[in-house]
């Protein structure tokens, strides 16, 4: 059996409160030797997978930006079927999907950064505004 790729991503949009909504492909990682490679559009057509449930999960564990992992998705037959038959992409579909189980934060040395003024020196509070992320970050 072929492995597929870890697929590093972000929030995309949420569908409502239907549990649904969509992750954002921002590279991929090579299952053997851990390379970290651009999205391949032939593979990703829309750069983006479905979470056909969970995605509740996705924004309560994860900021705006914050990389995680999508461990684990399948083709969706419907997309392919679409293509074959129109020789276009169909709307507001994905040609993945999974669940929101199956999005997971990095387990890796990347490393999220986070761009904000210094703290201040005296009481080492940060000034602003910042949504940091749940896991370790620099900035």
């Amino acid at each position: 059996m072929e492995m597929l790729d870890e697929v590093i991503a972000i929030k995309g949009k949420a569908q409502g409160d239907s549990g649904r909504g969509t992750v954002d492909v921002i590279f991929t990682r090579n299952a053997e030797t851990k390379a970290i490679n651009i999205v391949d559009i032939s593979i990703f057509k829309t750069s983006s997978i479905f979470i056909s449930k969970g995605y509740e999960d996705v924004e309560n564990n994860f900021q705006d930006g914050e990389l995680f992992s999508v461990e684990r998705y399948t083709e969706n037959d419907e997309f392919s079927a679409y293509l074959a038959e129109y020789g276009r992409y169909p709307l507001n579909k994905e040609a993945h999907w999974t669940t929101g189980a199956f999005v997971k934060p990095l387990k890796t040395s990347l490393t999220p950064i986070i761009s904000a003024s210094l703290p201040c020196k005296q009481t080492g509070k940060m000034v602003g505004s910042v949504n940091f992320p749940k896991v370790d970050f620099l900035y």
